[in-house]
Formats: C-alpha cells, sequence, structure tokens
C-alpha cells in the first residue's frame, strides 16, 4: 500500500486592494439580494390582490340546535303543539288468529306534519 502525504499549500497574505474588492463586492451582493426579496415580496403581495374575495352574508347563522330543548321523548316541541295519536294495529294482530300473537312492547313514533 501507498501511503499519500498532503502536500500543504502556502497560504496567501490578502493585500489590502484585495479584502477592499471583496468588501465592495460583498456590499453589491447584498444590496442585489435585498433589492430581489424586495421585488419577491411585491409579486407576493400583487397575487393576493389578485384572488377574488369571497362575499360574506350580511347576518349571521344561528347555531344548529342539536340537543337543546329535546325532551324526555325525544322531541323538541312541547305540549302546546297539537297532536293526533295514531294507533296502528299488525295485520297479525287483525283476524281471526289474533289470539294466537301475545303483545310484548310498543314502539312510539313522533312527527310532525
Amino acid at each position: 500500500m501507498k501511503s499519500h502525504k498532503h502536500i500543504a499549500e502556502p497560504r496567501l497574505k490578502p493585500s489590502l486592494s484585495d479584502v477592499g474588492s471583496l468588501q465592495k463586492e460583498n456590499a453589491k451582493l447584498k444590496q442585489k439580494a435585498q433589492h430581489l426579496q424586495l421585488d419577491w415580496f411585491k409579486r407576493q403581495l400583487k397575487e393576493l390582490i389578485k384572488v377574488p374575495k369571497q362575499t360574506t352574508a350580511a347576518y349571521q347563522k344561528k347555531k344548529k340546535l342539536r340537543d337543546v330543548g329535546v325532551s324526555e321523548t325525544g322531541v323538541r316541541f312541547d305540549e302546546s303543539v297539537p297532536a293526533q295519536v295514531v294507533n296502528i294495529r299488525p295485520k297479525e294482530l287483525k283476524g281471526k288468529d289474533a289470539d294466537r300473537y301475545e303483545i310484548i312492547s310498543y314502539k312510539l313514533t313522533y312527527q310532525l306534519v
């Protein structure tokens, strides 16, 4: 195996004129970068202005009352609303074999009409 020796390059000391020109170049680049950033920002603002504005309603929507006002029976109206009771008997309980069936439960449904 060959071993590679690293040869150190001599460091060059920049002259004062080199430092001055580098500083001027650095200042020019900073100024150019600032102008580019400002131009980019202006383009972004113009794009925001071009976006059409959405119209909004001139009123506020009321919140939906999901569970507010629900009674024990699950309805949202009180006794002042007229009610009508409709009993629906299944066809099995109508006829000569009705006595063979036993009622095990009732189902109550509320409906606004």
